[in-house]
């Protein structure tokens, strides 16, 4: 079995990055789920202004490609199964704000939830039950609602993507980046 690649050292982020980077997500969050694809803009300017003030600048673009890729993927699957229903849904590609949410959650990955990558079966739990809840509230602030059914299928989902995330996926992403 290979050893799992570590996590890179890197200088501890600032306080006020931390507190920038959770504070951008939720706003951006909301307004995605309340806005739709009027926020998308501004969500934009948020992705590059992350890049832009981000240490890990490299890795974080490379997740935030790898996750719209997956969204894309996971979001068709939801609405096409009906995992999850929207009231403006048109044509079998997702809404531009829905995959909008996946770059903007790997944002976090390399900074205010860092430390749960090093815990991986805690930030899988976390990850299972915030990740739904998300998706709850998301979905009510949107009009929307998720089929009671096959709603544990999202928990799951992103219980296995934090934990790939954590244990292959980031620390993968120093060494295709070069950082």
């Amino acid at each position: 079995m290979s050893k799992r690649p570590a996590l890179p050292e890197l200088p501890k982020s600032p306080l006020w990055w931390m507190l920038l980077n959770v504070f951008a997500f939720q706003l951006c969050w909301f307004s995605l789920v309340t806005i739709g694809n009027g926020a998308v803009p501004w969500v934009i300017a948020w992705l590059i202004g992350h890049w832009s003030l981000s240490p890990t600048a490299n890795s974080d673009r490379y997740l935030m490609g790898v996750f719209a890729a997956i969204g894309l993927i996971a979001e068709g699957f939801h609405l096409y199964s009906g995992v999850l229903v929207l009231p403006e849904r048109a044509g079998p590609v997702p809404p531009l704000w829905l995959i909008a949410f996946w770059p903007l959650f790997a944002t976090l990955l390399n900074h205010s939830i860092r430390w749960l990558l090093v815990r991986p079966w805690l930030g899988a739990v976390l990850a299972a039950v915030g990740g739904w809840f998300s998706y709850f509230a998301g979905a009510k602030l949107a009009g929307g609602y998720l089929d009671p059914s096959t709603s544990f299928i999202i928990a799951v989902e992103w219980a296995i993507l934090f934990y790939l995330s954590a244990i292959w996926l980031v620390p993968k992403s120093f060494q295709f980046t070069r950082q």
